[in-house]
């Protein structure tokens, strides 16, 4: 019984993962670079050594998510969902993982509640629909941290970590490193100095440094790193320095600095509902003793420590964004099912207390919820120039995603609210039945109805796609293209576009902080012109027909003053123009 339970678990993880990922549109910027380099490695003659975007070496992560989503393109095509598969199953695994490590530590009631709190949190349930980097690295970095636990938590006192489990956080380790870089080492590593330290583990520590496992990490790592610094002389220092060293020091190109307190509103924010219940989480965890002697007070201060030694490192980071936090789920989820979903060992006044305090994190959530809900109502009659204002800045990247962002939320506004409110109606109703039965099945109730609502969220924001996706401009381009036509992205980069249109394009004076490094002329020949005036007009003095995509009314008459040759209009889209050196 208890088997198929967790496989119900699991069953439902997909349905929430899975819902409209063959409908909803590549969103702008990240998707479309990612799914554009798998797609670039799957056709025909691609590259799987280095990762390609718009056809110029990218230096920004190295292969391993891109080598799986080509491969899953190389058997189901060069498709939306085919470039998606592996972020659902690598979320999907992720929550599997969840449900082991808590069966393992507290027991089967708090492992299913930890896979559903890790499932139906916001974060996971929407980056599990995109073709996205990180999904993978969560479920990487969650299997090294089971691997850590059965390493050092699941054996005696004053016993060395068994060597399968080592040799197993090593290797996932690598893996790791190849699908993000340091960071996929930096976060496990932390997480294990944090327990050795304060556990004073010595055993534990001397059977984690195995020789044969270190050299195991260096054995899959490695060749990538090394074949492309001999293949690309500039890769070792753009990667290692600019891309991660700098960045972490001091933000690099992409200028995404934050204050130290910037991901205490984003866990909140991204971990909702089930966020409102960490102040009695904390409470329990250290009411309950983090003693060394007994497990699951050792598992306790294990997962504490996959909590706070990250999240203090991703804090101390200077470039930031939301979803960097995604690693630190697995460790909260299992924190906050202990703390409420007892598994049969417990009194029954320890169950009804553990009810009464899950009934205050439902009325907590209620009320949120519905405030949310009557704010997204109030959006709509706001001026939409006022709230730009307020969320923009005069960094391109950043406003260029906010901006995404924005206009994503207020497509979506009517659903979004709707969504809300039936989230405060399902708080009340697992409010209801944790106070006539259990936190657990209140846990059980309230992530129905999150998932519930995160299954209908898909479908709908497809119908909104022109908020976060340029797939209708592509679908505008496509009917007045021709074979052997070049298409110039002119002064902006559609990341999606070159996919929907299935060729590479050219591009001139647009954003190129997207590759990794600074790009070379001979890297960008025939793609980026960057800023030469001289070689767009000779491009569009070519024989060939050229179509120049422009993102409003300003740019096609600044292009206009540039151009030697007329240029017909062929298609617009809203602001965007579609023109052509020949009709």
């Amino acid at each position: 019984m208890v088997n198929i339970r967790a496989a119900g678990v699991l069953i439902f993880s997909f349905l929430i993962f899975s819902a409209g990922i063959w409908t909803l549109p590549l969103h702008e910027p990240d998707e479309g670079r990612y799914v554009d380099i798998a797609a670039a490695m799957s056709r025909p003659g691609g590259d799987w050594l280095t990762p390609r975007l718009n056809g110029i070496p990218y230096y920004e992560k190295p292969p391993l998510f891109f080598w799986i989503a080509a491969a899953s393109m190389k058997v189901f095509g060069v498709v939306e969902w085919a470039g998606r598969l592996p972020a659902l199953l690598a979320a999907l695994s992720a929550v599997a993982l969840v449900i082991v490590m808590g069966k393992s530590a507290f027991g089967p009631r708090t492992g299913r509640a930890a896979g559903l709190i890790m499932a139906t949190s916001p974060l996971v349930m929407v980056l599990a629909h995109f073709c996205f980097v990180d999904v993978l690295l969560l479920a990487l970095l969650t299997g090294a941290l089971a691997a850590l636990f059965y390493a050092l938590i699941d054996r005696a006192p004053g016993q060395s970590s068994r060597r399968l489990p080592v040799l197993a956080f090593w290797a996932l380790l690598a893996l790791a490193t190849m699908t993000k870089g340091p960071i996929g080492v930096a976060i496990p590593v932390i997480t294990a100095g944090c327990y050795l330290l304060v556990a004073r583990d010595k055993h534990g520590l001397r059977g984690l440094v195995r020789l044969d496992a270190i050299a195991l990490y260096f054995v899959i790592a490695s060749p990538w790193f090394i074949m492309m610094a001999l293949k690309n002389p500039g890769f070792a220092r753009a990667f290692f320095i600019e891309e991660n060293l700098e960045r972490f020091v001091t933000g690099g190109n992409f200028q995404r600095q934050g204050p130290w307190w910037y991901y205490f509103p984003v866990l909140a924010g991204t971990f909702f509902p089930w966020a409102l219940a960490l102040g009695l989480v904390a409470k329990k965890v250290f009411r309950q003793g983090l003693r060394v002697g007994e497990q699951p007070s050792r598992a306790r201060l294990f997962f504490v420590a996959a909590v706070v030694g990250p999240f203090l490192l991703l804090s101390f980071a200077q470039s930031k964004l939301g979803y960097y936090i995604l690693p630190l789920f697995p460790p909260l989820a299992l924190l906050t099912a202990d703390a409420f979903a007892s598994s049969g060992r417990a009194d029954d006044s320890t169950e009804r207390n553990n009810a009464r305090e899950f009934c205050r994190v439902c009325v907590m959530a209620a009320v949120l919820a519905g405030a949310l809900g009557l704010a997204f109502l109030g959006v709509v009659f706001l001026p939409k120039d006022k709230i730009f204002a307020l969320v923009f800045d005069n960094q391109p990247y950043i406003e260029e995603t906010r901006r995404m962002v924005l206009q994503a939320l207020l497509a979506l506004q009517p659903l979004l609210s709707a969504g809300c409110f039936v989230i405060a109606v399902g708080a009340l109703a697992a409010y209801y039945v944790s106070s006539r039965r259990t936190a657990g099945v209140g846990i059980t109730t309230l992530a129905c109805v999150l998932g519930m609502v995160a299954v209908c969220l898909p479908f709908a924001a497809a119908r909104a796609e022109a908020a976060f996706s340029e797939r209708p401009l592509a679908r505008a381009a496509l009917p007045v293209l021709k074979p052997d036509d070049l298409v110039v992205l002119y002064t902006v980069y559609y990341r999606t576009v070159p996919f929907y249109l299935d060729r590479q394009v050219v591009l001139w004076n647009a954003s190129y902080t997207e590759f990794g490094h600074r790009v070379p002329a001979a890297e960008a020949s025939g793609r980026a012109l960057q800023e030469n005036i001289d070689s767009l007009r000779a491009l569009l003095a070519d024989q060939r027909r050229v179509v120049l995509i422009v993102k409003d009314e300003r740019c096609l008459r600044e292009l206009q003053t540039f151009s030697t040759v007329p240029l017909y209009e062929v298609a617009r889209l809203g602001s965007r123009r579609i023109v052509a050196t020949r009709p």
